[in-house]
């Protein structure tokens, strides 16, 4: 089960709790409606994903939280939104980690620094990536798909949420293993992306589990291989990328809460308390399991540290690519 390769961080919630016990007391707040920004158009993974954890959210405050989809330019455009915020607490991003660790790699960089403009909260779950086509296209296997794109150069395309987003540069990171050409195609979310692989517009998607899971359930979509570390248990046929030899195709997109840099600590403390009980409740985890997505709270700091390292570790792929695509 995919959730085990984040219980090695699980103590740290245990110790975020205990250094929480007293210090979440931002007195009365939220007093309003909280403003939960969502960067990406509607019914992509980050979408989906993050109207479940609004309605866990709003039951926990009494208070509504509102999701705002605000997308394109693989999110940095609704991110750039929350970072001109007020810093009170009431405006929220939700994303995954590609506004925050690709930012300065972008062409043309972000308008903000993430570093100096927005504070991690938590992160909430996690999910790997399905390298996905239509159930007709013909192709059976990744080995027959790359195959063709061998044979074609730049004949076969694939979709993503954006130029520079997640999806898009696993997407890259496959070319560049495979020694393939590949045309991206990138669309203003997952939701767009997904309709043109569905509609025959691109050939394959590299997209996240939860996006696309009613997709192959309901079999208009097939999945040739994932990025997770071992077989996921509801899709047993599916091999992993380091099965197919491919070891370096291993990125498992990541998502959580981030506000505006300024935001008071106690506010940012009740925040995490509430995202760490919201995220590792009974009912959410089990909803997380219906998509296949894993559970994977950590508390505000050592989510910094893990964006750090994703920072770092996409800097010199971006550096190589036309993000204008």
């Amino acid at each position: 089960m995919l959730a085990r390769y984040f219980l090695k961080y699980a103590k740290y919630s245990s110790l975020a709790l205990v250094a929480l016990a007293g210090s979440a007391t931002a007195e009365g707040y939220p007093e309003r409606v909280v403003r939960m920004v969502v960067p990406f158009a509607a019914g992509g993974g980050t979408d989906v994903l993050g109207r479940a954890f609004a309605k866990e959210l709003t039951e926990a405050f009494g208070q509504n939280v509102i999701v705002e989809n605000i997308g394109g330019a693989a999110g940095f455009i609704g991110t750039q939104d929350v970072v001109r915020s007020d810093a009170d607490g009431y405006t929220l991003l939700f994303a995954p980690t590609a506004p925050y660790t690709m930012a300065e790699h972008a062409t043309p960089p972000a308008t903000y620094d993430p570093a100096e403009d927005l504070i991690p909260v938590a992160r909430i779950a996690a999910q790997p990536i399905l390298f996905s086509v239509r159930s007709d296209s013909g192709f059976d296997t990744l080995a027959d798909f790359l195959a063709v794109a061998k044979d074609d150069p730049g004949y076969l395309s694939f979709s993503s949420s954006g130029a520079g987003g997640e999806m898009h540069l696993t997407g890259e990171k496959l070319k560049q293993a495979s020694g393939v050409d590949l045309l991206h195609v990138g669309y203003r979310g997952g939701g767009p992306a997904i309709l043109a692989l569905v509609s025959g517009e691109v050939d394959m998607m590299p997209v996240v589990t939860g996006s696309i899971m009613a997709y192959i359930l309901d079999g208009s979509v097939k999945a040739l291989a994932t990025t997770a570390p071992e077989r996921l248990e509801k899709l047993p046929d599916v091999p992993t990328m380091t099965e197919l030899g491919y070891p370096e195709v291993d990125h498992i997109p990541s998502w959580g809460v981030f506000v505006p840099a300024g935001t008071p600590d106690e506010v940012v403390a009740v925040l995490q308390e509430v995202s760490e009980k919201t995220a590792t409740s009974v009912a959410f985890v089990e909803y997380l399991d219906t998509l296949s997505i894993s559970p994977a709270y950590l508390p505000g700091a050592d989510f910094l540290e893990v964006l750090k390292v994703q920072a770092d570790g996409f800097g010199e792929l971006m550096s190589t690519l036309d993000l204008g695509q």
